[in-house]
């Protein structure tokens, strides 16, 4: 495959899961169905459609994907059992994490680094429905004086220094060195702890 097309299929990927985080799970379908036109043998997208359509929602069989036996299909692991109930229990962050681990002790198994993205696109969703949109203006519940007693990481201490009460979760999220989605996930659990609220307008 050439290195231009393989481009192409992880952008294609990639802006599935966005569209997907931000509850556009028609738009994401169609970028996966995309890359499987372009390479029907792209195990991600094929998880992807399946994890979000189930294994009957989406004639895999049209595209020529061959789908593995039963018996080569992945086992089920701690790990990634435990993402399951952690992701039907509105808990994405940590859900993302056991899939994280699932995908590791597999080896490196496709099927549970799928489970992991679209975990954390899960995630992001949430955010979005408590937030409302991203160009919100967050602040601190606390004088950050108050805040530097807390026991943050690092990482949890620069993005918490970037909410001023003047700049939006967009700017947050942008300025932050941290990767985009630690930074949707530490944003997530602010949230959550009370440690910031949205500004009233």
């Amino acid at each position: 495959m050439s290195e231009e097309k393989s481009l192409k299929l992880q952008e294609l990927l990639e802006k599935g899961l966005y569209y997907y985080g931000l509850g556009e799970n028609r738009m994401a379908v169609d970028l996966w169905k995309q890359v499987l036109e372009i390479d029907p043998e792209s195990e991600l997208a094929r998880e992807y459609l399946e994890i979000e359509l189930g294994t009957d929602g989406y004639p895999l069989t049209t595209l020529q994907v061959s789908r593995p036996e039963e018996s080569e299909a992945p086992k089920s692991i701690p790990a990634f059992d435990r993402g399951q109930r952690l992701i039907y229990g509105d808990k994405p962050a940590e859900a993302a994490e056991s899939f994280a681990q699932a995908y590791d002790d597999s080896n490196g198994e496709l099927y549970y680094w799928a489970y992991a993205e679209l975990a954390k696109t899960s995630l992001v969703k949430l955010l979005l429905g408590q937030i409302g949109s991203f160009d919100k203006v967050p602040e601190l519940t606390k004088p950050m004086a108050e805040m530097a007693k807390m026991n943050f990481t690092e990482e949890q201490g620069f993005i918490l220094s970037l909410i001023t009460g003047d700049t939006s979760f967009e700017d947050v999220i942008s300025l932050s060195p941290v990767p985009k989605y630690k930074t949707y996930q530490t944003i997530y659990r602010f949230l959550e702890a009370g440690v910031i609220r949205i500004k009233k307008a």
